[in-house]
């Protein structure tokens, strides 16, 4: 299993990012992901014929299941900060630019709809982020975004006490962001979205391997002088018998958070999808931003 600490907020730079990469793929096989994904699509109301835009794109699996969606008159554009995350994306086909979620190289209203998964939780300054794809989004589009909430991480363990440093450290040290999940309703109403709306789902595992490093995260804290050494033995000890037991259980919840883009007038009368080209409007071809990106 990839070493996850730390890893999101710069990945070409973490100790392993091609295991970076082959996590999301492993991860986007999970029912609940999946099941939260089609959600994410759902509540971005795509019509045939949209331009869509996936911040934080990795491999590119939801970019190329949002261009199916949208359709053969639509597109859907991947960015990602990471040119491995890249690189694997676009041996698979579609089209992908790499681009920091901050500062999106597009013009205003340049799509119909915008969606971030599980990005926020690792950008410094997630509230410039969310400015950026209302800003990309046009009037009458579309938003969606998702999101963990550390807080609400639960583990049946022995010892609650330890539990709680342990998961103070992934909420306030180990992550950007640990509590986006709850923020994203506010901040999506601060960049102007209208409509705002969220609603929860709660990832239950069982394997502690699939955990997000959970029992790696002591160790982080005991090379920081922050658990002594056993505190360690304690909690690897705890883990490894609620495994032998068939009783490991882990939780936390994602929160999903969608909104709209208000016009500034009356709504216009919408064009068909045969009334505006894909090519006038952009593309991302070969690593390039077209003709709407600035």
């Amino acid at each position: 299993m990839v070493h996850l600490t730390g890893t999101y907020s710069d990945v070409d730079h973490s100790p392993d990012p091609v295991g970076a990469a082959e996590w999301m793929d492993t991860m986007c096989d999970w029912p609940f992901i999946r099941a939260y994904k089609e959600r994410t699509v759902d509540l971005l109301q795509v019509k045939p014929g949209a331009r869509l835009l996936d911040v934080g794109c990795g491999t590119g699996h939801d970019t190329r299941a949002l261009a199916a969606t949208a359709g053969p008159d639509g597109i859907a554009i991947g960015v990602d900060a990471s040119a491995v995350m890249l690189k694997t994306a676009r041996t698979r086909g579609g089209s992908y630019l790499q681009a920091d979620a901050r500062a999106l190289p597009y013009e205003d209203g340049a799509f119909d709809g915008t969606r971030i998964d599980r990005v926020l939780q690792h950008v410094p300054g997630p509230e410039d982020a969310v400015h950026e794809i209302a800003r990309v989004t046009r009037p009458g589009g579309r938003v969606v975004a998702i999101d963990p909430d550390q807080e609400t991480l639960v583990a049946d363990v022995s010892d609650p006490g330890l539990l709680r440093k342990v998961k103070d450290f992934r909420r306030d040290r180990n992550l950007c962001n640990g509590t986006i999940g709850r923020q994203l309703p506010r901040l999506f109403r601060r960049a102007g979205l209208s409509d705002v709306e969220c609603e929860a789902a709660t990832l239950v595992l069982t394997d502690p391997r699939d955990a997000f490093g959970f029992m790696t995260w002591p160790r982080l804290m005991h090379a920081e002088g922050l658990l002594a050494d056993d505190d360690i033995a304690r909690w690897e000890a705890d883990i490894d018998a609620s495994v032998a037991a068939g009783e490991f259980f882990y939780a936390v919840t994602f929160f999903i958070t969608s909104g709209s883009k208000p016009y500034a007038g009356p709504e216009p009368h919408p064009l068909s999808a045969g009334e505006r080209s894909k090519s006038d409007l952009f593309a991302a071809e070969n690593g390039e931003a077209g003709g709407a990106a600035r």
